[in-house]
């Protein structure tokens, strides 16, 4: 397992209207932890939806 960071902050309704709760377990109703495990390709997604905000201005 390896830890990244992403530069700007993304909002739960940003992950909610890119990721299912099958996708990314922190989208489900209950979870709200803030260091989750992710597969390679959600992080790789995740962090393309960062690169598309200004660096930490993402909608809230």
């Amino acid at each position: 397992m390896r830890s990244i960071s992403v530069g700007t902050s993304l909002s739960l309704e940003v992950l909610r209207s890119h990721f299912t709760p099958d996708e990314l377990l922190v989208v489900r109703q209950g979870n709200r932890l803030s260091i989750m495990p992710v597969t390679q390709a959600v992080a790789k997604k995740i962090m393309a939806i960062s690169s598309s905000y200004p660096q930490g201005v993402a909608p809230a």
